[in-house]
C-alpha cells in the first residue's frame, strides 16, 4: 500500500502542473496503446523492395598453370518480397524471395589470344536471416545474418561469338565425343543450386500514416559462397558441345530500398 500511495504522490506532482495550465474544459490526448502499453509484444509485417548487385569470382588460389581462368565480375538488379517477425521490434526472422539478375565477365588468356566470356545469369534467392535491431522511435538500425539458398539459371556466351576450343581427346584429357581424338568448344556458364552466408545491415524509417505502420527500409548486404571450389579445373566442365565455366557466385552486394507495411 504504500508503494501505491507512493506512486500516487509521484504522479500528481509531476502533472499538477500541465492540469493547473490547462484551459477550462479541454482534454487530454488520447494515449496510443503502443505509448500506453509500451512496445508490441511482435511486431509481423511484408515487405516489396528493388535492388542493384554486384557479383563476383575471384582468380582462383589453385596452381591448374594451363588452365585459364581469370575470375568474373558484373552489376545487375532486381527485387523481391519479405516477411518479417520481430519480439518487441528487438529480435525476430525474416524470409525473402528475391528475383535476381546477374551479368558479370571475364577475359580467358588462350594460346591464340584473349577471349571474353560473358555470363547473363538469372537466379532465384531465398535468405532467411536473423534480424537484431534497436526498437527506435524514427530510426531503426538493424543487424541480420543467415543462409541464402539460390537456385541459378546459368549461360554464357563468347566474344567473339564464334570462339572453338580444341579439347583433347583419350588419354590427353577429357573428351565429350565417343572415340573422337578431339571435340570442338564453344564456350558457356553453368551452375548448380547452392547456399551461400548473407550478412549485413541497413536503417528502417518508420513513418505514422494515419495510424499505419509504414517503413521504408534502407538495406545493405552481402554474400559469400564458402563451397565454391579452389582449382581452377574444377571450376569447368565439358559437355558434348561446349567447356562451360562455373558461375555460382563467390561475392555478391546488394543496396535495395523499398517499402515495408507492418499490420501487427
Amino acid at each position: 500500500m504504500r508503494i501505491l500511495a507512493l506512486c500516487a504522490l509521484l504522479v500528481s506532482t509531476l502533472w499538477a502542473p500541465a492540469l493547473a495550465q490547462a484551459p477550462a474544459g479541454a482534454a487530454l490526448a488520447p494515449v496510443s496503446e503502443s505509448d500506453a502499453d509500451g512496445p508490441r509484444e511482435w511486431e509481423v509485417g511484408a515487405s516489396i523492395f528493388g535492388f542493384a548487385n554486384g557479383n563476383f569470382i575471384q582468380k582462383p588460389k589453385g596452381d591448374d598453370k594451363d588452365e585459364p581462368y581469370p575470375g568474373f565480375a558484373g552489376f545487375g538488379g532486381g527485387g523481391g518480397v519479405g516477411f518479417a517477425a520481430m519480439w518487441r521490434g528487438t529480435v525476430g526472422l525474416e524470409l525473402q524471395i528475391i528475383g535476381s539478375k546477374e551479368p558479370a565477365e571475364g577475359a580467358l588468356n588462350f594460346d591464340f589470344g584473349a577471349v571474353t566470356l560473358q555470363l547473363d545469369q538469372t537466379s532465384w534467392h531465398v535468405p532467411l536471416t536473423l534480424k537484431v535491431a534497436a526498437p527506435t522511435k524514427s530510426v531503426r538500425p538493424f543487424l541480420f545474418v543467415g543462409p541464402d539458398f539460390v537456385f541459378p539459371e546459368a549461360s554464357g556466351t563468347s566474344d567473339p561469338a564464334n570462339v572453338r576450343i580444341i579439347q583433347e581427346g583419350p588419354g590427353q584429357g577429357t573428351n565429350p565425343l565417343n572415340d573422337g581424338p578431339t571435340a570442338e568448344l564453344k564456350l558457356g556458364a553453368h551452375a548448380e543450386n547452392y547456399t551461400a552466408w548473407t550478412f549485413g545491415f541497413g536503417f528502417e524509417f518508420l513513418l505514422d500514416l494515419n495510424g499505419q505502420d509504414i517503413r521504408i527500409p534502407l538495406v545493405f548486404r552481402g554474400s559469400y559462397n564458402p563451397d565454391l571450389p579452389v582449382k581452377a579445373s574444377e571450376r569447368s566442365r565439358v559437355t558434348a558441345t561446349a567447356k562451360e565455366y562455373l558461375s555460382e557466385w563467390e561475392w555478391q552486394a546488394f543496396v535495395s530500398l523499398g517499402v515495408a507495411y507492418y499490420f501487427l
